[in-house]
């Protein structure tokens, strides 16, 4: 079961989001 492999996906394309938006949208 790739549950690791899945939670760092995830956390690689959250993070890139947020470096990719740096000016805060939601505020």
């Amino acid at each position: 079961m790739p549950f690791l492999e899945t939670l760092i996906k995830i956390r690689t394309f959250i993070i890139g989001k947020n470096k990719s938006g740096d000016k805060p949208k939601d505020h």
